[in-house]
């Protein structure tokens, strides 16, 4: 049953989107704690986690295998360890469920149920440098309980469903809390639908028209002049009805170093052009080469000249002289070129966590160095035509309070991706759940350009206002409303959720004794 459980738990998620099967898990996962041991309840909370992670994220060994260029029997083995690792945070929620089984089974319900369930799903976004797919409140995205994400996010959302499956077990098994069971789960339902009817944040200036481009590929054959020729162009002509235009990740690469006294003999052995680019709000000199700056970034600055125009495009940014590669955003407007590197890593795919420490094991499996350098920008902020956009890339997206760190300044959420390698998979289609999450966690529009889809733009409420199909080459436009404010889950994040399980668990455990 602890296994089953998992398997038809991932039918909630994208692209099935059976959002009631949702409550399958957790309901079992209570049932088999309230009567099993410590020992048990351990294997059956890592079994639900297994079987969720192994049936929706069928695709998760692409990751190594494609970005980290590990064997295909490698890089499956990886994604096996990692998952039965990732595992151990809901199996050791079931030992402890079982260890502080106390107090009466309502409360047990009510409080130490989803408060371990809350406190796995919160471990999943550091653990092992973070794996926060699949958190269960993704799957509320079009049910009642979702309007707590702007108070809570994600996670606040799983405590409900925890404890909306717990007190649905005690109703239909315990009549004498049958009552108090439903009451508390109708009050926690309608009170998500209240929530949804609230606007924490208001507009401000004028609505700003965006366009996002899906390459699909159609750039992959040509030269680097061809294809910087062929996006000025698309550029000049997307700018000619739009504010903004948006590229996807990596779909350029910008090759660069930084200029320093040590660096002069090398740099006359090329012919390289100074370019000024802003990195953490400082302006500094970069050099790149002339025929990529004539070609290309003097260009985008022609087009952008006029007033209230910007491009932000995703590049590799390779810093030669270094050894550094970044996994980055330019942005160019009238006024400033901006970068903003990628921060949260793809482990096994773009990093390799404990690179020094398992290096002789690394070196054993022939896996290769990492693909990007850690970012040299903390705060996710760029300029984008008259306002300020919050940037994600790919998987950062996956990381609430990371997103929300952008705000308040961010006026609307700009997520560029790259999930070509996971076409024909549900990946993009789970990718673009995770994004609506953002979107009503923060009280933004969230504009996503993908590189072979899902683009996309994403309305406050979580709602796709447009979107394009997979695997073709599209433009996407829309008007969107830049706003201003934030709500509850941006100002406080996970930390009252934090410390408030952290409370019902030390009652618990003071309880027991």
């Amino acid at each position: 049953m602890a296994g089953s459980s998992g398997c038809i738990s991932a039918l909630s998620f994208a692209p099935y989107d059976l959002s009631y099967l949702a409550f399958y898990g957790p309901v079992i996962c209570f049932w088999l704690w309230e009567r099993v041991s410590i020992t048990k309840a351990f294997i059956t909370g890592c079994l639900y986690t297994v079987t969720l992670l192994s049936t929706a994220g069928t695709w998760l060994y692409l990751s190594p295998n494609q970005l980290a260029d590990m064997p295909m029997p490698l890089a499956v083995l990886f994604t096996v360890l990692i998952i039965a690792v990732v595992s151990l945070c809901m199996g050791a929620a079931g030992a402890i469920y079982v260890l502080l089984r106390a107090r009466s089974l309502l409360s047990r319900a009510c409080l130490l149920f989803p408060s371990l369930w809350w406190l796995a799903e919160w471990s999943r976004e550091w653990f092992l440098s973070g794996y926060p797919w699949f958190n269960i409140g993704y799957s509320q995205l079009d049910m009642p309980l979702i309007g707590w994400a702007s108070v809570f996010g994600v996670n606040g959302v799983a405590y409900l469903v925890a404890m909306s499956a717990a007190l649905i077990k005690v109703a239909l098994f315990y009549t004498r809390y049958r009552l108090i069971a439903m009451s508390i789960t109708i009050i926690a339902w309608t009170s998500g639908m209240f929530l949804q009817t609230i606007s924490w944040t208001k507009e401000i200036g004028n609505p700003i028209q965006i366009a996002l481009v899906q390459p699909n590929q159609i750039y992959s054959a040509l030269s680097n002049k061809d294809k910087w020729q062929r996006a000025v162009e698309l550029n000049r002509q997307l700018l000619s009805k739009h504010q903004l235009v948006v590229w996807p990740e990596t779909e350029f690469s910008m090759h660069a170093v930084t200029p320093q006294p040590s660096h002069t003999t090398e740099l006359n052995k090329h012919i390289w052009q100074t370019v000024s680019f802003s990195l953490n709000n400082t302006i500094l000199p970069f050099a790149t080469s002339t025929a990529q700056y004539s070609d290309f970034i003097a260009q985008l600055e022609t087009i952008t000249a006029s007033q209230d125009k910007s491009i932000l495009m995703g590049m590799n940014f390779r810093d030669h002289l270094n050894n550094l590669t970044y996994n980055s955003v330019l942005a160019i407007n009238a006024t400033d070129k901006a970068i903003y590197d990628k921060r949260h890593l793809v482990p096994f795919g773009e990093t390799i966590p404990l690179r020094q420490s398992l290096a002789p094991l690394w070196q054993l499996l022939n896996v290769h160095e990492d693909t990007f350098n850690p970012s040299r920008t903390p705060t996710p902020l760029l300029p984008a035509s008259e306002y300020l956009a919050g940037v994600s890339i790919c998987y950062e997206a996956a990381f609430g309070s990371e997103v929300a760190e952008a705000l308040p300044g961010a006026h609307f959420l700009i997520t560029l991706t790259n999930d070509g390698m996971f076409d024909g998979t549900a990946q993009p289609e789970q990718h673009l759940q995770i994004a609506r999450m953002r979107a009503i966690e923060t009280g933004r529009w969230v504009a996503r350009a993908a590189r072979t889809g899902i683009t996309a733009f994403i309305a406050p409420n979580a709602v796709v206002t447009k979107r394009t199909s997979q695997q073709k080459f599209a433009t996407l436009s829309a008007t969107i409303q830049p706003l201003q404010g934030i709500t509850p889950f941006v100002y406080w994040r996970n930390t009252p959720f934090l410390l408030f399980t952290l409370t019902i668990i030390g009652w618990f455990a003071f309880n027991r004794r």
